[in-house]
């Protein structure tokens, strides 16, 4: 966890997000506006070989999943009966609320009116609203066999502790906390292993008390979230997610989900991830880290995280916008976008920073990009538009980098380490610091050649800036461009720190 001597500013950061969100106070939606990205001449595409018409990716707020709804319990769920909430230590009440169904599920024991059919791990919700306005404080029960006397530390929550197998189903419903009560939804303790499927939850809130996660935490357990909602969440770190170092290395998984307009008061606007994350067919958006602070998509803490066929797009925070990789491995593949994210870090002739699209520059980062989009990121007043490159290992191939803006570098800034750029295509980027490049800078105090060889650049000469070995160059367009290129997503409105 981050250093607590920060706690004393976040009253400060938090009227700071007002101003990033142009006035749009947390939890309402804001409608980004599209970035002015200027058209690099010394870094251009002929009428000949510009790409056709804008295809893929659409500039307005992407979709939310549709649910595939089970129209019937299946024969081994709890079925919840009823809309209304029940918490710890659940009083007869001749019903079934979703509390209890969790609860007897965990303890494997029958809840009130709750039917247990023999071993069942499943939960299955009517579809509707279901409102918390009260956090539920039950102990823990480890492996539904073991109980403790607490919650081991942890504070209340929507529904109890899952500590053993649970899978919800939610058939299209929403989870929503309401009222003056702010606490976070699910908490995943070690040995747990939750599924949580056709389901929206928001609302969260755990910033009272400075806990990470405003509608899911992971203390260590395996998380999927299949056709998942995470919405207007507010946590510490980790907006709407906390995934935290995992058991035995847990899996977690978000896969045909969204994840939007969330907020976390340090790093991690969307996700906060300790553990072993895979993000597929998913799209992680309009997430904010506040003002300071990293990773406003996903902020990976010395953790693993695969990016797969999936959008990160109009996140901010003041390093790497949609991602900011902190000593740990990023690979991302199968044509993922990285678009319309900021990096607000005004540079103050020390620090470099920024990375619109992606910071992963530390020593320990490693990163790999193959077969994907890098397009319209914005850095204004830093370095790297798109990315921010280098650490142990940075390999890009395959790839686009269109549209991102930049102090400097506005497509790849290196800081340090092993660098590659290959078989990419490198168009219509834009730097506007004096004798910055529109491409590929390389600003490494190290002797470092980074390899930026066979890309196709369009009609013009490579856009490179120090030691950067850019010959030879493609002399036709890679197949991921070759065609179409996505529409950069719109950027969030944001205000520039003062000097």
């Amino acid at each position: 966890m981050k250093n607590q001597l920060f706690v004393f500013l976040i009253g400060f950061l938090f009227l700071m997000s007002c101003t990033l969100l142009n006035g749009t106070a947390p939890g309402a939606s804001a409608t980004p506006a599209p970035p002015e990205v200027a058209t690099n001449t010394a870094n251009s595409v002929s009428s000949t070989n510009n790409p056709s018409s804008p295809t893929a990716l659409s500039t307005s707020t992407p979709a939310a999943p549709i649910p595939t709804n089970t129209p019937s319990a299946p024969p081994d769920a709890v079925v919840v009966n009823t809309f209304e909430q029940d918490v710890y230590p659940f009083k007869p009440s001749g019903h079934c609320s979703l509390g209890e169904a969790i609860q007897t599920v965990l303890l494997q024991q029958v809840v009130d009116a709750c039917v247990l059919p023999s071993g069942s791990h499943t939960v299955y919700m009517p579809t509707g609203t279901y409102t918390l306005t009260q956090s539920d404080n039950a102990p823990v029960v480890l492996y539904g066999t073991h109980p403790f006397p607490d919650r081991q530390h942890l504070d209340p929550a929507g529904f109890p502790v899952v500590a053993s197998t649970l899978i919800i189903l939610g058939n299209g419903s929403t989870i929503e906390r309401t009222g003056s009560n702010k606490f976070g939804v699910f908490q995943v303790f070690v040995a747990g292993n939750l599924t949580l499927k056709d389901l929206t939850i928001s609302g969260g809130d755990v910033t009272a008390d400075h806990q990470p996660g405003g509608a899911i935490r992971n203390l260590g357990g395996s998380l999927t979230l299949d056709h998942v909602t995470l919405s207007h969440n507010v946590g510490y770190d980790g907006g709407a997610l906390d995934i935290g170092v995992g058991i035995n290395n847990a899996e977690n998984t978000v896969a045909d989900s969204m994840i939007t307009q969330n907020i976390s008061l340090i790093d991690g606007g969307g996700i906060d991830n300790a553990g072993h994350l895979l993000v597929k067919d998913s799209v992680i958006s309009s997430n904010i880290a506040q003002a300071g602070f990293s990773g406003g998509g996903i902020y990976n803490d010395d953790a693993q995280l695969t990016l797969d066929h999936s959008q990160i797009v109009g996140n901010m925070a003041t390093f790497g916008g949609g991602i900011d990789n902190h000593g740990g491995t990023v690979n991302i593949t199968n044509q993922s976008v990285i678009s319309g994210n900021v990096a607000t870090w005004k540079f103050n002739g020390l620090s470099p920073g920024g990375g619109g699209g992606i910071s992963s520059g530390e020593n320990d980062d490693q990163l790999t990009i193959d077969n994907s989009f890098i397009i319209g990121n914005q850095a204004p007043a830093s370095f790297g538009g798109g990315i921010i490159g280098g650490g142990q290992m940075t390999k890009i191939t395959g790839s686009v980098f269109s549209g991102n803006t930049a102090g400097s570098g506005s497509a790849v800034d290196i800081t340090d380490g092993q660098v590659s750029v290959t078989g990419s295509c490198i168009l219509d980027n834009q730097s506007s610091w004096p004798k910055s490049h529109n491409g590929i800078e390389n600003d490494s105090m190290d002797p470092i050649t980074v390899d930026a060889t066979n890309n196709w650049w369009g009609t013009s000469a490579p856009s490179i800036g120090g030691n950067v070995k850019a010959s030879p160059q493609l002399s036709t367009a890679p197949d991921i461009c070759a065609s179409s290129i996505p529409t950069p997503y719109p950027a969030p409105t944001y205000t520039l720190p003062s000097p």
